[in-house]
């Protein structure tokens, strides 16, 4: 054992004393929050100069569109005119566009066709669109006979509540805030599990070449050198996550702040409506009572769950990816044997939907009852609530039973492969491997 304690705090010193290391854990955090506010700040600023719309009289709601400008943003402007000369008016002026064909509102599926001499942004095109989609939409009700007074409720702002129960009573967070909370963490420990099972390949790889590992293994027992290495990488990424989860939310608040202060497109923003203002206000209530919801999810027994299943996890991936490193010389070689062991990582992501649409289902049991699988598949299920204890229970205990025997195999092949060069086992010699005694 203290072999393998030496082992592993090599491993970890050596890792996080580089300063790639550091260059890294401070650059993701910050490079992810440019991601985020780059595009904001780049957008707002944007010209986004007040487009001028041409309008034939003689189209079925021309007159109606002369009172739907958009101050600082579209201006309706009605011609009478011919459609060449409408042409030729928006061919001359520059942020113009020309509406010169337009379906009646008694068609089910009305047409309108518009020209422009130049390109008008999203932004543009998407407020046209919705000037023109509410104007149909209202004439057909008055035609319909509906009071004008009462278009504007129409439209009905629904909030959605649900209630988890159990055998204890009201549970809590909302179905839909389970479901996004277990496939976010399903997704963290697919990468993190993909991440650092492939940097204990490389690692085993790159010591293999440059020979070192015969001076090791006449002093360590090889099952201790590969445990060394797997649980001395999992601090580092243990270290690395906590720093990313400090970083993130200081870049986060950052980035909030940022956000707010840029006031992107606050000074061009047409005028808004009571109802609209009720309409956002009710929205927000809605995404703060999810959010609530989703982080009230988040108690001590699914995050205990998410350090179990990401440890047991790491340890029996990171098992076959060392055995992979060990048993080739070269990158081009190991690449030919790691999708044997990244397949069974990707299926689980693969099943998410099926899992997330019946989480209790025949499918979703024994997927999280298989060890290569439940690491990702049981976070979902117990996120959505509604997984017995038993069940989790027996998933946890074939999870290190499996975890053990996986340690157990892949040491057999790490011992004869950290030893053997030039030549790349076949799957049959690496199964003779196998059958050698530890």
């Amino acid at each position: 054992m203290r072999n393998l304690w030496l082992v592993l705090r090599r491993e970890y010193t050596t890792r996080v004393l580089s300063p790639v290391f550091w260059l890294v854990t401070f650059l993701a955090p910050v490079l992810l929050g440019l991601l985020m506010v780059l595009p904001v700040l780049l957008a707002s600023n944007v010209d986004d100069d007040a487009w001028t719309v041409y309008v034939l009289q003689d189209l079925p709601l021309a007159e109606k569109l002369s009172g739907q400008s958009l101050p600082g943003r579209l201006e309706f402007v009605v011609l009478q005119a011919s459609e060449d000369s409408l042409r030729r008016r928006v061919l001359q002026e520059s942020h113009t566009l020309g509406i010169y064909a337009m379906g009646d509102t008694g068609l089910k599926l009305p047409t309108v066709t518009y020209c422009t001499n130049g390109s008008p942004g999203m932004n543009t095109v998407g407020k046209l669109h919705e000037v023109l989609r509410t104007l149909y939409r209202e004439q057909r009700l008055l035609a319909a006979g509906v009071p004008a007074e009462q278009l504007a409720q129409t439209e009905t702002q629904v909030t959605f509540k649900s209630v988890r129960l159990s055998e204890q009573g009201e549970q809590k967070g909302s179905v839909l805030a389970g479901y996004a909370i277990g496939y976010a963490l399903a997704m963290v420990n697919y990468l993190l599990l993909l991440i650092y099972g492939s940097m204990v390949m490389q690692s085993v790889m790159e010591e293999k070449t440059s020979r070192i590992m015969e001076v090791l293994a006449t002093s360590v027992k090889p099952v201790h050198l590969m445990l060394g290495k797997i649980l001395g990488i999992g601090a580092v990424g243990f270290t690395q996550v906590i720093l990313w989860l400090v970083l993130g939310t200081g870049v986060s608040l950052a980035v909030g702040a940022a956000l707010v202060t840029t006031g992107a497109g606050s000074a061009a923003a047409p005028p808004v409506s009571m109802e609209q203002v009720e309409g956002a206000t009710v929205r927000s209530e809605a995404m703060m009572t999810e959010i609530s919801g989703a982080l009230a999810i988040l108690d001590w027994q699914l995050l205990g769950l998410l350090v179990f299943f990401f440890i047991c996890g790491f340890l029996l991936y990171s098992s076959l990816f060392a055995a992979v490193g060990s048993s080739v010389d070269q990158m081009s070689d190991a690449q030919q044997l790691t999708p044997f062991v990244i397949f069974p990582i990707v299926v689980p992501i693969l099943a998410l939907s099926a899992v997330v649409n019946d989480p209790n289902g025949a499918l979703a049991f024994w997927f999280s009852m298989i060890p290569l699988f439940s690491p990702i598949i049981m976070l979902v299920r117990v996120a959505a609530g509604g997984v017995p204890l038993w069940q989790q229970l027996l998933s946890m205990a074939i999870m290190l039973v499996s975890v053990w025997g996986v340690i157990q195999l892949a040491a057999r092949i790490y011992r004869v492969g950290i030893l053997t060069y030039g030549k790349k086992p076949t799957i049959r010699e690496m199964l003779r491997w196998l059958r050698l005694p530890a």
